[in-house]
């Protein structure tokens, strides 16, 4: 079921046999999915073991996927606060220090960023913001960090694959400040989707979402996926975080989020190999046997200083 929205966007339901699964999903000129339903594996909901792999569109080589994408902006609404944005094929960030939202001056910062950490693609936000101006201000001031990559799992013999999640997020938020008719609101919240990609290769259906809430604790990013072999998935890492403001202007706000994930090959072990965007390898970790053997190596120096004054490295 598909029908045409507003400003040449597409809503979709998308019901299919392979990854059977309910969304609304918008897709603007700019090719960007924006996920605002819910995907529900109705095989594992029923209890019938796990949904059966998710379909994509053919890849045969590394070259076939696309560039990641750093994108950051933050903009806020009714004029108060112009977009200000980022994007890149390279880590992005912004840093705006002492903003000026409605004409009201603040003190603090916005920051966001997008970036290949060791860890893994990494996505942050973070808003301080206080001011003791009077002034009206009736504005939502949204911080948006998105960094997407394709990955597949290319194999000349198996048909499906699983790969695995590993990572973790962290936000947090001041909250509600103010007497119950004005006053200011913070949240923040991360997401990690892995999606399908259509014919065109555009964003398909959801496959699997990961949830970071903002409630100042470390929320760990783990599971596996069952993806099937030679087709083009994407990946969406998002940090999100606002500061809703109405009047007075006078408040001491702030909203921050992190996560960064990464992804390995769990099983075929033999003739399969898991690949990602060409300037994304942080998205995947160096190999067990490879860090094993870098620990293994440093705790025989180790022992070694103890026992001789030099330890080649």
């Amino acid at each position: 079921m598909e029908r045409r929205a507003r400003n040449g966007e597409t809503t979709s339901a998308i019901l299919t046999a392979s990854c059977v699964e309910t969304h609304v999903r918008v897709e603007g000129r700019d090719g960007i999915a924006r996920r605002i339903g819910v995907a529900v594996a109705l095989l594992g909901v029923l209890g019938l073991g796990a949904p059966l792999p998710c379909r994509a569109i053919a890849v045969s080589s590394p070259a076939d996927l696309l560039l990641a994408d750093f994108w950051v902006y933050v903009e806020g609404t009714n004029g108060a606060f112009a977009r200000v944005e980022a994007r890149d094929s390279d880590p992005v960030s912004l840093d705006i220090q002492d903003p000026v939202v409605g004409g009201v001056p603040f003190e603090g910062h916005l920051l966001l960023s997008a970036e290949a950490l060791p860890t893994g693609p990494a996505t942050k936000v973070n808003a301080v913001l206080a001011s003791d101006a009077s002034g009206a201000i009736n504005t939502d001031l949204d911080l948006t960090s998105l960094l997407t990559f394709d990955l597949a799992v290319l194999s000349g013999t198996a048909s499906n694959a699983t790969v695995g999640i590993v990572g973790s997020g962290l936000g947090g938020a001041a909250g509600y400040q103010g007497d119950g008719i004005d006053g200011s609101q913070s949240r923040s919240s991360g997401y990690v989707t892995l999606y399908t990609t259509n014919a065109a290769g555009g964003f398909g259906s959801i496959v699997r979402t990961w949830e970071i809430p903002g409630n100042f604790t470390t929320t760990p990013i783990t599971g596996e996926v069952t993806l099937d072999t030679n087709q083009l998935y994407r990946i969406v890492v998002r940090s999100l975080a606002s500061v809703d403001i109405r009047t007075p202007a006078t408040l001491n706000q702030y909203a921050y989020l992190f996560i960064d994930p990464q992804l390995s090959l769990i099983a075929p072990t033999q003739d399969a190999e898991l690949v990602v965007s060409a300037n994304l390898p942080e998205a995947i970790p160096e190999p067990t046997s490879v860090l094993l053997a870098g620990a293994a190596a440093l705790a025989i120096c180790v022992l070694a200083r103890l026992r001789r004054p030099q330890c080649a490295p």
